[in-house]
């Protein structure tokens, strides 16, 4: 079943290391706000981990239902 994931910025390899908000902004040239918003969403659907000191993580290798 289609679980709905989008990754439309391509924030995914990103996100196989820690990596901090400003990080993502710098790689991707998205702003703040809209990366909260996603990652945010994606914490809720337990793909991604918020670690100390503000970094995010993905959790699963592959996506959901792959």
């Amino acid at each position: 079943a289609d679980q709905g994931f989008a990754d439309p910025w391509g924030l995914k390899p990103h996100l196989q290391s820690p990596i901090d908000l400003d990080g993502l902004v710098l790689a991707t040239g998205v702003s703040a706000h809209e990366l909260v918003s996603v990652l945010l969403e994606w914490q809720l659907q337990g793909w991604v981990s918020e670690l100390p000191a503000g970094r995010f993580i993905w959790l699963h290798r592959q996506l959901p239902g792959a």
